[in-house]
């Protein structure tokens, strides 16, 4: 007899939303842009905020993540130059995407209550990125910022490439 698969939790059920809080550890967790889910970043693309992300590589380039834009840094490479400004949602203390259905997950799930159990949720959303799935959003989200005139994500037209080879990673080639 054959078994069936069990299928797994999804990331939100498993990381569910926090009580919103106003508190000094809660805001200062707004100030660093919090990672979407690779569904929920094609669900906000489609809903027009990909001029508003940034994509964010892995030390060792195997992979790409889109999230909110550090201010400045929209349509770009995240650049630790652009940190400092926060991120890009974050408006007078509130959020842009509060209410909107387009928060990332990991910004719903962190709480002061919830303090060390952020960097499991954030270890799992970089699984997800790793996959197929988000390889091809990343593609199309390249793609898009290059179609809008960009050059490269995070230069001019007439800037220097990304890398000897010019264009994104390995992993990011059809």
């Amino acid at each position: 007899m054959k078994k069936k698969k069990k299928r797994g939790r999804s990331l939100g059920e498993r990381y569910p939303a926090s009580e919103p809080c106003r508190c000094d550890i809660c805001k200062s967790y707004c100030l660093r842009p919090g990672w979407w889910t690779v569904q929920e970043a094609f669900r906000a693309m489609d809903a027009g905020y990909g001029n508003r992300m940034m994509l964010e590589i892995a030390p060792d380039m195997t992979f790409g993540v889109l999230s909110p834009a550090f201010g400045g840094c929209e349509g770009k490479l995240a650049l630790q130059e652009y940190a400092r400004n926060g991120c890009g949602f974050l408006k007078n203390g509130l959020c842009e995407l509060h209410g909107t259905g387009h928060e990332p997950l990991e910004c719903l799930y962190c709480h002061h209550l919830r303090k060390g159990l952020g960097q499991q949720c954030h270890a799992d959303l970089e699984k997800d990125w790793q996959t197929a799935a988000g390889r091809a959003l990343v593609k199309r989200w390249l793609e898009q910022v290059l179609r809008k005139g960009n050059g490269e994500p995070g230069r001019p037209k007439h800037g220097a490439s990304l890398s000897p080879a010019a264009g994104p990673p390995p992993p990011y080639s059809p």
